[in-house]
């Protein structure tokens, strides 16, 4: 970063637009937390999901994922949600593509700030980014930017919007690319002369073209993409991962700890029944059902120092 401070941006694979990349992320994000370096706070580890303007309104996992935000078990400490907003789902304009007058609109159900820009404005873009982002940053919580803009071409070569939306893409047609806006927003104000410009984009240019050259005879090896944090995981001895059982006086043990009803409190007479079932079935060593089971799987484990989520 410009101050020295060094920031890492990893990007998760996301199979089109159907969104299934929102609780991978989340879930990813939440783990970081948790083992790299303990960031209880939520503050060095941010998630940033980018959404198509139909499918956030169309995709059930989108408000499946953004519900749990506030979740004691699941929270991240706010997510910042980017809708790609080019006013056509595929073919559908937003009237025919869901009943709500915004595709962000889905996000006051957990109450979440939402900012409404023109994509062609540059500088608004930047003011609300960094909004969205100090938002997050101080209040931990959900926050939405809805990028108001258009798209050039079809979704894909057999996608053509002229032959559906007519009207709306003789209008794209004649739209300035918000490069050459800015370029010209720049040298007006006076930041900028056209030399500048130009030599600024012939830079660019030649450094595209120069990694291009590069691809063409670059070669990769496995550990070229391999993180420290992953080098460090498989360091970990596994030569002996398929010894996960228990001896028997640990067993009987924890078995005592996990059948064993509070004193101090009243039951209802159901569950007396359980727990004493449970215990006999410790002592005897024979007819464990699988909640027992599971229970001193997720005893263990926790005696052993690892932390356990159960999510269903």
């Amino acid at each position: 970063m410009p101050d020295g401070k060094q920031m890492t941006v990893e990007i998760l694979a996301n199979p089109s637009h159907l969104e299934c990349v929102n609780p991978v992320v989340m879930g990813k994000v939440r783990a970081e937390q948790h083992f790299a370096g303990g960031d209880d706070r939520r503050e060095k580890v941010v998630p940033m999901l980018l959404h198509g303007d139909a499918a956030f309104a169309g995709q059930g996992v989108v408000y499946e994922s953004m519900q749990m935000q506030d979740l004691t078990n699941y929270t991240v400490g706010g997510t910042v949600h980017v809708i790609v907003n080019n006013q056509i789902g595929f073919t559908t304009v937003p009237a025919k593509g869901r009943s709500a007058t915004y595709a962000s609109d889905l996000a006051k159900a957990i109450d979440a700030p939402i900012f409404h820009v023109n994509a062609d404005a540059m500088e608004e873009v930047h003011m609300v980014f960094k909004a969205a982002g100090e938002y997050r940053q101080k209040f931990k919580h959900d926050v939405v930017i809805d990028l108001i803009g258009y798209r050039k071409m079809g979704h894909n070569e057999l996608d053509q919007p002229s032959f559906t939306q007519p009207l709306m893409y003789q209008q794209v047609a004649k739209m300035t690319p918000v490069a050459r806006l800015y370029e010209a927003e720049l040298v007006a104000a006076g930041h900028l002369t056209a030399e500048e410009v130009a030599a600024m984009k012939e830079d660019a240019i030649s450094q595209l073209e120069e990694a291009y050259a590069k691809s063409k005879t670059l070669t990769y090896k496995a550990e070229d993409w391999v993180t420290q944090e992953w080098a460090e995981i498989m360091e970990h001895d596994v030569a002996d991962a398929s010894n996960t059982g228990l001896d028997t006086a640990r067993f009987r043990d924890l078995g005592a700890k996990i059948t064993e009803l509070p004193k101090d409190a009243e039951f209802h007479r159901l569950v007396k029944k359980i727990f004493e079932a449970r215990t006999k079935s410790i002592e005897d060593g024979k007819d464990i059902d699988w909640g027992t089971a599971e229970a001193l799987a997720f005893g263990s484990l926790i005696q052993d120092g690892y932390k356990v989520r159960v999510s269903g």
